[in-house]
């Protein structure tokens, strides 16, 4: 199993040097298992580095407890890992990352985009798992809805928080206030063009420190 360009997760990489380790103690080398397994010995070799992303299989693993005079599970680290971010992030695809529960309406979709100070197509893509955002913004949405959700870098689930909702209002308020959601402004060549308003950016992100200093 090979994900091509990204290194191994701290998990992964515990398994590897477990099978490493076991093999080591029974001086056995890297050709033997991959004869055993059926494999190249560069391929071993690959998945014996940190950096690489290739890793064994659940049924390699499985056949080589039993070359390695082991259980599978003498394979797994014995208390969780802490995972790597930066990494888990790049493995997940698109459409692994329930940014949000539900889709959303377009006035849901208008408020997250100013709120990340994004447009309104980026959100919808973001919502229709047709992008992924950032890693920074998903630490940021992960940091508001934690309270009630699973953590956004898992393709789990996402439950419903009310955050939404409740910025859904919030925009609304600003909006009856007189508040405008865009403003034009000069680009380096003179031109005008509309960008979100600073201010209605601001006055959301004031809305959601205080959003979480209310759910702590």
């Amino acid at each position: 199993m090979t994900k091509q360009g990204n290194p191994k997760t701290n998990f992964e990489w515990e398994i590897v040097k477990q099978v490493l380790d076991k093999r080591n103690a029974l001086k056995i080398s890297q050709a033997k298992i991959a004869d055993f397994l059926g494999v190249s010995r560069g391929y071993i070799g690959q998945i014996e580095m940190r950096s690489s992303g290739s890793m064994y299989t659940y049924d390699q693993l499985n056949k080589l407890a039993g070359f390695l005079k082991s259980s599978p599970k003498d394979f797994m680290p014995v208390l969780p890992i802490e995972y790597d971010e930066e990494i888990l992030y790049e493995k997940l695809s698109k459409a692994e990352i329930n940014v949000f529960p539900e889709e959303l309406t377009d006035i849901q979709t208008a408020a997250w985009a100013l709120l990340f100070n994004v447009s309104e197509s980026t959100v919808s893509k973001w919502d229709a798992n047709m992008e992924k955002p950032n890693l920074e913004t998903l630490r940021e949405m992960d940091e508001v809805l934690k309270a009630d959700n699973e953590d956004l870098l898992f393709p789990k689930k996402g439950k419903k928080t009310g955050f939404t909702d409740a910025l859904q209002v919030e925009y609304k308020r600003l909006l009856k206030k007189g508040l405008a959601k865009k403003i034009d402004v000069k680009d380096k060549k003179g031109n005008i063009k509309k960008v979100n308003n600073p201010e209605f950016v601001r006055a959301l992100r004031e809305f959601v420190e205080e959003y979480k200093g209310k759910r702590k």
